[in-house]
Protein backbone atom coordinates (compact mmCIF):
# COMPACT_ATOMS: atom_id res chain seq x y z
CA UNK A 1 0.00 0.00 0.00
CA UNK A 2 3.00 2.30 0.86
CA UNK A 3 2.77 5.91 2.32
CA UNK A 4 1.51 8.81 0.05
CA UNK A 5 4.32 11.78 -0.25
CA UNK A 6 3.11 15.54 0.40
CA UNK A 7 6.16 17.66 -0.75
CA UNK A 8 7.27 21.07 0.83
CA UNK A 9 9.84 23.37 0.63
CA UNK A 10 12.25 23.66 3.34
CA UNK A 11 14.84 26.43 3.38
CA UNK A 12 18.65 24.74 4.37
CA UNK A 13 19.25 27.07 6.94
CA UNK A 14 15.82 27.15 8.26
CA UNK A 15 14.18 25.47 10.91
CA UNK A 16 10.81 25.37 9.37
CA UNK A 17 8.58 24.03 7.13
CA UNK A 18 5.94 25.87 5.26
CA UNK A 19 3.36 24.02 4.15
CA UNK A 20 -0.09 26.12 2.64
CA UNK A 21 -0.37 28.28 5.81
CA UNK A 22 1.21 25.88 8.15
CA UNK A 23 5.02 26.67 9.33
CA UNK A 24 5.70 23.31 10.98
CA UNK A 25 8.64 23.44 13.10
CA UNK A 26 12.05 20.93 12.83
CA UNK A 27 14.82 19.89 15.05
CA UNK A 28 17.22 19.86 12.30
CA UNK A 29 16.88 21.08 8.92
CA UNK A 30 20.22 19.53 6.99
CA UNK A 31 19.27 18.11 3.74
CA UNK A 32 22.66 16.98 2.64
CA UNK A 33 22.10 13.50 3.92
CA UNK A 34 19.26 11.54 4.17
CA UNK A 35 17.17 10.91 7.27
CA UNK A 36 14.28 10.84 9.14
CA UNK A 37 13.49 13.76 11.31
CA UNK A 38 10.98 14.63 14.15
CA UNK A 39 8.53 17.18 14.12
CA UNK A 40 8.11 19.24 17.20
CA UNK A 41 5.10 21.70 16.81
CA UNK A 42 2.44 22.96 14.10
CA UNK A 43 3.75 26.54 15.16
CA UNK A 44 -0.16 28.05 14.25
CA UNK A 45 -2.07 25.94 16.53
CA UNK A 46 0.65 24.59 19.34
CA UNK A 47 -0.29 20.49 18.37
CA UNK A 48 2.42 18.89 19.29
CA UNK A 49 3.19 16.54 16.42
CA UNK A 50 6.37 15.07 17.71
CA UNK A 51 5.69 11.60 17.21
CA UNK A 52 5.36 11.88 13.15
CA UNK A 53 8.45 12.16 11.00
CA UNK A 54 10.32 13.94 7.84
CA UNK A 55 12.23 11.91 5.20
CA UNK A 56 15.07 14.52 4.56
CA UNK A 57 15.81 14.28 0.64
CA UNK A 58 19.39 16.04 -0.28
CA UNK A 59 17.40 18.56 -2.59
CA UNK A 60 16.29 20.31 0.06
CA UNK A 61 12.70 18.89 -0.02
CA UNK A 62 11.10 16.99 2.56
CA UNK A 63 8.40 13.84 2.28
CA UNK A 64 5.88 13.89 4.95
CA UNK A 65 5.95 10.00 6.32
CA UNK A 66 2.58 8.51 7.47
CA UNK A 67 0.94 11.58 8.11
CA UNK A 68 -1.82 13.74 6.27
CA UNK A 69 -1.47 17.04 5.65
CA UNK A 70 -4.73 18.76 4.41
CA UNK A 71 -4.20 21.40 0.81
CA UNK A 72 -4.54 24.42 3.11
CA UNK A 73 -4.48 27.76 1.47
CA UNK A 74 -3.71 30.80 3.94
CA UNK A 75 -6.94 32.19 2.76
CA UNK A 76 -9.07 29.03 3.00
CA UNK A 77 -8.97 25.69 1.34
CA UNK A 78 -8.24 23.83 -2.23
CA UNK A 79 -10.27 21.47 -3.39
CA UNK A 80 -11.22 20.47 -6.83
CA UNK A 81 -8.27 22.91 -7.96
CA UNK A 82 -11.22 25.80 -6.89
CA UNK A 83 -10.36 27.94 -3.88
CA UNK A 84 -13.17 27.28 -0.82
CA UNK A 85 -12.23 30.60 2.10
CA UNK A 86 -14.62 28.56 4.56
CA UNK A 87 -15.82 30.70 7.22
CA UNK A 88 -16.13 34.54 5.98
CA UNK A 89 -17.54 35.96 9.00
CA UNK A 90 -17.07 36.02 12.90
CA UNK A 91 -20.45 35.44 13.76
CA UNK A 92 -23.18 36.32 16.66
CA UNK A 93 -24.90 34.25 19.27
CA UNK A 94 -23.86 31.21 21.20
CA UNK A 95 -25.15 27.72 19.61
CA UNK A 96 -25.39 26.17 22.83
CA UNK A 97 -28.65 24.59 23.55
CA UNK A 98 -28.23 22.51 26.67
CA UNK A 99 -24.55 21.58 27.81
CA UNK A 100 -23.42 18.01 28.89
CA UNK A 101 -19.64 16.92 30.31
CA UNK A 102 -19.05 14.48 27.36
CA UNK A 103 -19.91 16.47 23.79
CA UNK A 104 -18.06 19.88 23.11
CA UNK A 105 -17.61 21.91 20.24
CA UNK A 106 -15.16 24.18 20.92
CA UNK A 107 -15.58 25.88 17.05
CA UNK A 108 -17.38 27.49 15.94
CA UNK A 109 -18.30 29.15 18.93
CA UNK A 110 -21.19 31.35 17.11
CA UNK A 111 -24.67 30.02 16.60
CA UNK A 112 -25.10 32.40 13.12
CA UNK A 113 -22.32 33.25 10.39
CA UNK A 114 -21.13 32.83 7.11
CA UNK A 115 -19.29 30.81 5.11
CA UNK A 116 -17.70 29.85 1.45
CA UNK A 117 -19.07 26.29 0.71
CA UNK A 118 -17.75 24.29 4.01
CA UNK A 119 -16.76 25.29 7.69
CA UNK A 120 -14.62 23.91 10.46
CA UNK A 121 -16.12 22.18 13.10
CA UNK A 122 -13.72 20.98 16.22
CA UNK A 123 -14.46 19.33 19.34
CA UNK A 124 -14.66 16.17 21.44
CA UNK A 125 -17.13 13.29 22.33
CA UNK A 126 -16.60 10.74 24.70
CA UNK A 127 -18.80 7.81 24.49
CA UNK A 128 -19.06 4.02 23.77
CA UNK A 129 -21.24 1.26 22.86
CA UNK A 130 -24.73 1.82 21.01
CA UNK A 131 -24.34 5.48 22.07
CA UNK A 132 -20.82 5.89 20.51
CA UNK A 133 -21.44 8.71 17.72
CA UNK A 134 -23.39 12.21 17.78
CA UNK A 135 -25.32 12.80 15.17
CA UNK A 136 -25.06 15.94 13.45
CA UNK A 137 -27.87 16.88 10.72
CA UNK A 138 -27.71 19.24 8.04
CA UNK A 139 -31.03 20.88 6.54
CA UNK A 140 -30.92 23.79 3.82
CA UNK A 141 -33.75 25.99 4.73
CA UNK A 142 -36.36 26.51 1.66
CA UNK A 143 -35.58 22.92 0.08
CA UNK A 144 -35.52 20.33 3.04
CA UNK A 145 -32.50 18.95 1.05
CA UNK A 146 -30.00 17.27 4.03
CA UNK A 147 -27.56 15.19 5.28
CA UNK A 148 -25.03 14.16 8.69
CA UNK A 149 -21.76 14.01 10.02
CA UNK A 150 -21.35 11.45 12.56
CA UNK A 151 -19.04 12.87 15.84
CA UNK A 152 -16.79 10.42 17.89
CA UNK A 153 -13.78 10.97 20.08
CA UNK A 154 -11.63 14.33 18.99
CA UNK A 155 -13.05 15.82 15.80
CA UNK A 156 -11.71 18.66 13.77
CA UNK A 157 -14.12 17.87 10.34
CA UNK A 158 -14.90 20.14 7.43
CA UNK A 159 -18.51 20.67 7.04
CA UNK A 160 -18.93 20.92 3.56
CA UNK A 161 -23.10 22.29 2.43
CA UNK A 162 -23.96 20.72 -0.49
CA UNK A 163 -26.30 22.14 -1.85
CA UNK A 164 -25.59 25.52 -3.10
CA UNK A 165 -26.18 29.07 -1.89
CA UNK A 166 -28.51 29.74 0.86
CA UNK A 167 -29.12 29.28 4.39
CA UNK A 168 -28.34 25.70 6.43
CA UNK A 169 -29.55 24.54 9.74
CA UNK A 170 -27.15 22.47 11.94
CA UNK A 171 -28.52 20.31 15.06
CA UNK A 172 -26.57 18.11 17.17
CA UNK A 173 -28.46 15.02 19.02
CA UNK A 174 -27.54 11.98 20.40
CA UNK A 175 -28.47 9.01 18.97
CA UNK A 176 -28.31 5.18 19.71
CA UNK A 177 -27.27 2.20 17.15
CA UNK A 178 -29.36 -0.79 16.97
CA UNK A 179 -27.40 -4.57 15.74
CA UNK A 180 -27.23 -7.88 16.04
CA UNK A 181 -23.75 -7.70 17.03
CA UNK A 182 -21.01 -6.16 19.02
CA UNK A 183 -21.07 -2.57 17.86
CA UNK A 184 -17.00 -2.18 17.84
CA UNK A 185 -14.35 -1.43 14.77
CA UNK A 186 -13.65 -2.65 12.55
CA UNK A 187 -16.79 -3.75 12.13
CA UNK A 188 -19.16 -0.99 12.49
CA UNK A 189 -20.88 -2.08 9.46
CA UNK A 190 -23.11 -4.16 10.90
CA UNK A 191 -24.70 -1.56 12.48
CA UNK A 192 -28.47 -2.26 10.93
CA UNK A 193 -30.39 1.15 11.85
CA UNK A 194 -30.67 3.70 14.59
CA UNK A 195 -32.71 6.21 16.40
CA UNK A 196 -32.16 9.57 17.62
CA UNK A 197 -32.52 11.54 20.92
CA UNK A 198 -35.09 14.85 19.95
CA UNK A 199 -32.63 16.72 22.30
CA UNK A 200 -30.45 19.15 20.80
CA UNK A 201 -26.88 20.56 22.46
CA UNK A 202 -25.78 22.67 19.55
CA UNK A 203 -28.08 24.68 17.34
CA UNK A 204 -26.04 26.64 13.81
CA UNK A 205 -27.75 28.53 11.40
CA UNK A 206 -25.34 29.15 8.64
CA UNK A 207 -25.32 31.24 5.27
CA UNK A 208 -23.65 29.82 2.37
CA UNK A 209 -22.77 32.25 -0.12
CA UNK A 210 -20.82 29.96 -2.40
CA UNK A 211 -23.64 29.50 -5.84
CA UNK A 212 -22.78 25.95 -6.24
CA UNK A 213 -24.29 22.79 -6.43
CA UNK A 214 -21.75 20.49 -4.59
CA UNK A 215 -24.72 17.61 -4.48
CA UNK A 216 -22.60 15.29 -6.06
CA UNK A 217 -19.25 16.35 -6.34
CA UNK A 218 -18.56 17.82 -2.47
CA UNK A 219 -16.98 15.58 0.57
CA UNK A 220 -19.51 13.93 3.02
CA UNK A 221 -18.88 11.68 5.96
CA UNK A 222 -18.61 8.72 3.93
CA UNK A 223 -16.89 10.24 0.38
CA UNK A 224 -13.95 12.19 1.98
CA UNK A 225 -12.86 13.38 -1.30
CA UNK A 226 -10.94 16.38 0.89
CA UNK A 227 -8.21 13.44 2.40
CA UNK A 228 -5.19 14.47 0.63
CA UNK A 229 -4.42 10.61 0.90
CA UNK A 230 -7.60 10.29 -1.93
CA UNK A 231 -7.18 13.13 -3.57
CA UNK A 232 -3.00 12.18 -3.65
CA UNK A 233 -3.80 8.50 -4.78
CA UNK A 234 -6.47 9.77 -7.51
CA UNK A 235 -3.47 12.27 -9.20
CA UNK A 236 -0.87 9.41 -8.65
CA UNK A 237 -3.22 7.52 -10.89
CA UNK A 238 -3.90 9.84 -13.50
CA UNK A 239 -0.65 10.51 -14.02
CA UNK A 240 0.73 6.68 -14.37
CA UNK A 241 -2.07 6.40 -16.99
CA UNK A 242 -0.75 9.55 -19.00
CA UNK A 243 -3.86 11.34 -18.91
CA UNK A 244 -3.13 14.58 -16.81
CA UNK A 245 -4.65 16.68 -19.36
CA UNK A 246 -7.23 14.13 -20.53
CA UNK A 247 -10.57 14.44 -20.90
CA UNK A 248 -13.29 12.91 -18.06
CA UNK A 249 -13.67 9.88 -19.55
CA UNK A 250 -10.17 9.04 -19.96
CA UNK A 251 -9.53 10.37 -16.09
CA UNK A 252 -12.24 8.23 -14.94
CA UNK A 253 -10.92 5.29 -16.92
CA UNK A 254 -7.45 5.38 -15.07
CA UNK A 255 -9.42 5.44 -11.76
CA UNK A 256 -11.25 2.80 -12.41
CA UNK A 257 -8.14 0.53 -13.49
CA UNK A 258 -6.68 1.89 -9.92
CA UNK A 259 -9.56 0.69 -8.23
CA UNK A 260 -9.94 -2.31 -9.56
CA UNK A 261 -6.01 -3.42 -9.43
CA UNK A 262 -5.69 -1.75 -5.55
CA UNK A 263 -8.86 -3.43 -4.24
CA UNK A 264 -10.19 -7.39 -3.47
CA UNK A 265 -13.38 -8.25 -3.02
CA UNK A 266 -14.03 -8.91 0.71
CA UNK A 267 -15.78 -12.26 1.12
CA UNK A 268 -15.62 -11.91 5.19
CA UNK A 269 -17.81 -8.67 5.00
CA UNK A 270 -21.05 -11.36 3.91
CA UNK A 271 -20.57 -12.51 7.30
CA UNK A 272 -22.79 -11.48 9.95
CA UNK A 273 -20.47 -9.38 13.16
CA UNK A 274 -17.62 -9.43 10.07
CA UNK A 275 -18.62 -6.27 7.51
CA UNK A 276 -16.61 -3.95 8.13
CA UNK A 277 -17.06 -0.06 7.50
CA UNK A 278 -17.35 0.93 3.45
CA UNK A 279 -16.39 4.41 3.54
CA UNK A 280 -13.76 5.40 1.06
CA UNK A 281 -11.10 6.35 3.87
CA UNK A 282 -11.50 2.62 5.71
CA UNK A 283 -11.69 1.08 1.92
CA UNK A 284 -8.55 2.23 1.35
CA UNK A 285 -6.94 1.43 4.17
CA UNK A 286 -8.37 -2.27 4.62
CA UNK A 287 -7.63 -2.59 0.77
CA UNK A 288 -10.85 -4.77 0.30
CA UNK A 289 -14.69 -4.17 0.77
CA UNK A 290 -17.68 -5.17 -0.83
CA UNK A 291 -19.34 -3.11 -3.77
CA UNK A 292 -20.18 -0.27 -1.36
CA UNK A 293 -16.34 0.68 -0.64
CA UNK A 294 -16.07 -0.25 -4.54
CA UNK A 295 -18.25 2.91 -5.17
CA UNK A 296 -17.11 4.62 -2.07
CA UNK A 297 -13.21 4.93 -2.63
CA UNK A 298 -14.01 5.52 -6.53
CA UNK A 299 -16.22 8.28 -6.00
CA UNK A 300 -14.55 10.22 -3.75
CA UNK A 301 -11.25 9.95 -5.81
CA UNK A 302 -13.25 11.55 -9.28
CA UNK A 303 -14.36 14.23 -6.77
CA UNK A 304 -11.08 14.90 -5.40
CA UNK A 305 -10.50 16.00 -8.80
CA UNK A 306 -13.50 17.67 -9.32
CA UNK A 307 -15.50 15.15 -11.21
CA UNK A 308 -19.23 14.48 -10.01
CA UNK A 309 -19.96 11.01 -9.10
CA UNK A 310 -22.79 9.65 -7.48
CA UNK A 311 -23.88 6.33 -5.79
CA UNK A 312 -26.37 4.21 -7.09
CA UNK A 313 -28.68 1.41 -4.89
CA UNK A 314 -30.07 -0.79 -6.59
CA UNK A 315 -30.26 -4.46 -7.25
CA UNK A 316 -27.16 -6.58 -9.26
CA UNK A 317 -28.37 -10.06 -10.46
CA UNK A 318 -31.88 -9.74 -8.09
CA UNK A 319 -29.26 -9.15 -5.17
CA UNK A 320 -28.30 -5.43 -3.00
CA UNK A 321 -26.03 -4.14 -4.95
CA UNK A 322 -23.92 -0.42 -5.74
CA UNK A 323 -22.65 1.07 -8.27
CA UNK A 324 -21.22 4.63 -10.00
CA UNK A 325 -22.58 7.17 -12.25
CA UNK A 326 -20.02 9.62 -13.27
CA UNK A 327 -20.51 13.42 -15.18
CA UNK A 328 -19.22 13.88 -18.06
CA UNK A 329 -20.43 17.22 -18.49
CA UNK A 330 -23.66 16.59 -20.45
CA UNK A 331 -25.10 13.10 -18.88
CA UNK A 332 -23.93 10.81 -16.53
CA UNK A 333 -22.50 7.49 -17.11
CA UNK A 334 -22.62 4.16 -15.70
CA UNK A 335 -19.66 2.67 -14.55
CA UNK A 336 -19.51 -0.59 -11.83
CA UNK A 337 -16.06 -1.07 -10.89
CA UNK A 338 -16.98 -4.02 -8.40
CA UNK A 339 -18.25 -6.20 -11.64
CA UNK A 340 -15.23 -5.00 -13.84
CA UNK A 341 -13.33 -6.49 -11.29
CA UNK A 342 -13.62 -10.48 -11.51
CA UNK A 343 -12.62 -12.94 -9.24
CA UNK A 344 -10.52 -15.65 -10.54
CA UNK A 345 -9.50 -18.85 -8.41
CA UNK A 346 -10.86 -17.02 -5.09
CA UNK A 347 -8.74 -13.54 -5.62
CA UNK A 348 -9.55 -10.56 -7.58
CA UNK A 349 -6.55 -8.13 -6.85
CA UNK A 350 -4.06 -8.60 -9.80
CA UNK A 351 -1.90 -5.63 -10.02
CA UNK A 352 -0.62 -6.12 -13.46
CA UNK A 353 -4.27 -5.38 -14.61
CA UNK A 354 -4.17 -9.06 -16.63
CA UNK A 355 -7.82 -9.88 -14.90
CA UNK A 356 -9.20 -5.91 -15.72
CA UNK A 357 -12.34 -5.24 -17.89
CA UNK A 358 -14.60 -2.52 -19.01
CA UNK A 359 -17.84 -4.54 -19.35
CA UNK A 360 -19.32 -2.07 -16.98
CA UNK A 361 -17.55 1.13 -17.96
CA UNK A 362 -19.08 4.31 -19.47
CA UNK A 363 -22.46 2.89 -19.75
CA UNK A 364 -25.57 4.96 -20.77
CA UNK A 365 -28.26 4.49 -18.52
CA UNK A 366 -28.70 1.97 -15.21
CA UNK A 367 -29.52 -1.38 -16.52
CA UNK A 368 -25.89 -2.68 -16.63
CA UNK A 369 -25.37 -5.27 -19.89
CA UNK A 370 -28.83 -7.13 -20.55
CA UNK A 371 -30.84 -5.74 -17.76
CA UNK A 372 -28.99 -7.27 -14.76
CA UNK A 373 -28.46 -3.94 -13.48
CA UNK A 374 -32.09 -2.66 -11.67
CA UNK A 375 -31.75 1.01 -10.30
CA UNK A 376 -33.58 1.83 -7.09
CA UNK A 377 -32.33 5.44 -6.12
CA UNK A 378 -29.42 7.39 -6.20
CA UNK A 379 -27.17 8.13 -3.00
CA UNK A 380 -24.84 11.33 -2.87
CA UNK A 381 -23.13 9.91 -0.15
CA UNK A 382 -23.60 6.12 0.25
CA UNK A 383 -24.40 3.31 -1.90
CA UNK A 384 -26.69 0.17 0.07
CA UNK A 385 -29.24 1.57 1.81
CA UNK A 386 -32.84 -0.26 2.04
CA UNK A 387 -35.10 2.70 2.80
CA UNK A 388 -34.47 6.55 4.42
CA UNK A 389 -35.00 4.68 8.48
CA UNK A 390 -31.40 3.10 7.49
CA UNK A 391 -27.91 4.14 8.35
CA UNK A 392 -25.67 0.87 8.00
CA UNK A 393 -27.20 -2.51 6.83
CA UNK A 394 -25.79 -5.78 6.58
CA UNK A 395 -24.59 -7.43 3.22
CA UNK A 396 -27.13 -10.61 3.08
CA UNK A 397 -25.32 -13.85 1.42
CA UNK A 398 -25.19 -14.06 -2.27
CA UNK A 399 -25.24 -9.98 -2.37
CA UNK A 400 -22.34 -8.32 -4.42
Amino acid sequence: MGFINNWGNCDENSSYIIYGNKAIKVTTAKTSISGKIKLSTLINSGEDSSSDGFLIQPDTEIRLVSRELQTANKNGFVYGDKLYKGRTSIGTGNPVNYAIDDFKVTEPKSYEFNCDGFFQLKGEYNSTGSGKYMYMSIVKEGTGESTYYLLNGKFDKKIWLRYGKGTYIIKTHSMRLETEVTIDEPYDGDIESYSIDMMNFYTFRITNTRDESGKFLYPSEWIQSDSDVISNYAKDAIEKAGVKNGTIKEKAKALHDFTINYLEYDDDSLVLAKRKKQDAITTLTNGCCVCEGYTSIYNAMLRSIGIPAKAIVGLGNGGSHAWSNVYDGSSWKFVDTTWDDPLYNGHSNYPTGTNLVTTYFWLDGNSGVGNDHVWQGDREERGIETNEDYLFINAKEGTY
